[in-house]
């Protein structure tokens, strides 16, 4: 007669435990996220947003009014456009090419539901936006500072410590066989606000100020919205994506982009973009009130909730054709 199992046995025998669904939905989440952030075109979109949010204090020569607030409006469209453009190719994309590779499938054999799957790819996309975004806004609000005058060294300094400490940080991890990218942004991460903080006590010529340094108030509402207008993109990328294969997909975002940016009399069913744009503010030295922040963040959460919502119910049906 044998005896009672032992302990070892009866941890084998123990059926697994259940991955609850906001464990499923962090688990999504975090996937997307890595995906989106380890493809190419995002490390390329990213570097291509950097320079050309930095270089808005050079192009301030053709300012016909106040330098300062032409260095903020052409820093913020330059950041809200990129913001659109990794909505469209890092987000929408990205999630096209699993849908089309069968990723996604095999994952709606487990007791995943299609909601599910787009709100975690929505969350992964939102966070690897926000970081691209924390990145070009500091730029923004570096370039700002800057302005249009001589060479602001605290500036400079410190924004090219920052950019060199990631790059080599990226450098070290491919001469030991991994990715460059990952390491590098997230390099970028904790350097850039740093540096950031850094070069607020620093003056013109890189001496010690007394003080923190102070930017045109509208400037840092002005970066939090360029960068918010890409989360409704974004859900909307992964709409389109649940119908279109990667190409069309981000096609299809990015002239959904280019047709908000026009006026129209009538009402589209297309983000609005004027609502994220402040240069009203920025030209009246102004600041933009917290509740206006509050209600476009509630507008952009809104967005692309019901584009996933959207999207949800697209890919159940696809799946069952």
């Amino acid at each position: 007669m044998s005896g009672p199992p032992s302990s070892s046995a009866a941890r084998r025998a123990r059926p697994p435990a259940r991955v609850g669904g906001a464990a499923r939905l962090v688990g999504l989440a975090r996937t997307s996220y890595l995906e989106a952030t380890r493809q190419p075109i995002y490390g390329a979109a990213l570097l291509g947003g950097l320079v050309a949010v930095a270089l808005a204090p050079a192009l301030a020569v053709f300012a016909i009014g106040e330098a300062d607030a032409f260095v903020l409006d052409l820093g913020a469209s330059a950041l809200l456009s990129f913001s659109a453009f990794l909505a469209a190719v890092a987000v929408g994309a990205g999630a096209a090419e699993r849908f089309g590779d069968g990723t996604t499938g095999l994952l709606l054999t487990h007791p995943v539901g299609p909601g599910t799957v787009l709100l975690g790819q929505l969350l992964g996309g939102a966070l690897a936006l926000f970081q691209a975004g924390l990145l070009l806004s500091l730029v923004l609000l570096w370039a700002v500072r800057h302005g249009p005058q001589e060479l602001h060294w605290g500036v400079l300094s410190c924004a090219l410590a920052a950019g060199s400490g990631a790059a080599l940080w990226g450098a070290r991890a491919s001469l030991a066989r991994r990715p460059f990218q990952p390491a590098a942004l997230r390099a970028a991460t904790v350097l850039f606000p740093l540096a950031f903080v850094i070069s607020l006590r620093l003056g013109p010529s890189a001496e010690p100020l007394g003080r923190w340094a102070s930017t045109l108030p509208a400037a840092p509402s002005a970066a939090y919205l360029a960068v918010l207008a890409g989360l409704p993109f974004a859900g909307l990328g992964l709409l389109l994506a649940t119908r279109l294969g990667a190409g069309a997909s981000a096609a299809g975002t990015l002239l959904a982009f280019l047709a908000a940016s026009l006026p129209s009399p009538y009402p589209t069913p297309l983000p609005d973009l004027q609502l994220f744009w402040v240069g009203d503010a920025a030209y009246s030295g102004a600041s933009v009130p917290g509740g206006y922040l509050g209600a476009m963040t509630l507008y952009a959460l809104a967005y692309a909730l019901g584009c996933a919502v959207l999207g949800g119910a697209s890919l159940s049906a696809r799946e069952v054709a």
